[in-house]
C-alpha cells in the first residue's frame, strides 16, 4: 500500500495532524506578534528597573545600566542594572516582573543590584578593556553605589551567605 492510498483510508488521522499543526503554527507566530513580552532565553539575565523597582529580563551585557522597559531614569540615563537573585538549593520560579518582595515570597532574594560602567576612552588606553573591571554595587533598598572591591561591596556581597543554613547552598538565578 502506498502513502496515498494510506492517507486515503486514514484520512481523518491525517486531517486531525494537519489540524494540530495549524493550531501550533498560529500560536507560535501569534505569540510573536501579541504574545506576552520577551521570553528569556540562553544568555540572559535579571535586571532591575530603578523606575519600576520591578525585575526584567534581557540579554547579559557586559555593560551597565541598560536600557529599562519603563525608560530613562530621571537624569535621562539608562535605567536597567543587573540584578543578583539567590535562592537556597534551586531557584524556583522566573522573577521576571516582580518587586522585591515578591522575589522573596518566590524564595528568593536580590542580593545587590550591580553596575559595570563603560570605561571611558582614557580609561581604555587604545587597547584591550579588561572584561571584569571593580562593579559598582547597591543594596535592593537603596543607598549609595558603592566599589565592589572595598569592604563594604565586600559586606554586601557576603551578607546573605548564612542565609540558606548549613542543609542548602545558595544558587544563583539565571532567567
Amino acid at each position: 500500500m502506498g502513502l496515498r492510498e494510506s492517507m486515503d483510508k486514514h484520512s481523518v488521522v491525517v486531517a486531525v495532524i494537519a489540524l494540530a499543526i495549524l493550531i501550533a503554527c498560529v500560536m507560535f507566530i501569534g505569540r510573536g506578534m501579541w504574545g506576552g513580552g520577551r521570553t528569556a532565553g540562553p544568555g540572559d539575565s535579571y535586571y532591575y528597573d530603578l523606575n519600576t523597582e520591578a525585575v526584567f529580563v534581557d540579554k547579559s551585557s557586559a555593560w551597565s545600566p541598560i536600557e529599562a522597559p519603563s525608560g530613562p531614569d530621571a537624569k535621562g540615563n539608562p535605567a536597567g542594572v543587573k540584578a543578583v537573585i539567590l535562592a537556597c538549593g534551586s531557584c524556583g520560579s522566573n522573577y521576571d516582573g516582580m518587586s522585591a518582595a515578591q522575589v522573596e515570597e518566590a524564595g528568593a532574594v536580590i542580593a545587590y543590584l550591580q553596575v559595570n560602567p563603560k570605561p571611558s576612552s582614557s580609561e581604555q588606553g587604545g587597547g584591550l578593556v579588561p572584561m571584569m573591571m571593580d562593579p559598582l554595587l547597591r543594596a535592593v533598598e537603596g543607598g549609595d553605589w558603592i566599589r565592589g572591591a572595598s569592604s563594604a561591596g565586600m559586606n554586601l556581597t557576603t551578607a546573605v551567605r548564612d542565609m540558606c543554613g548549613k542543609k542548602e547552598e545558595i544558587q544563583m538565578c539565571n532567567p
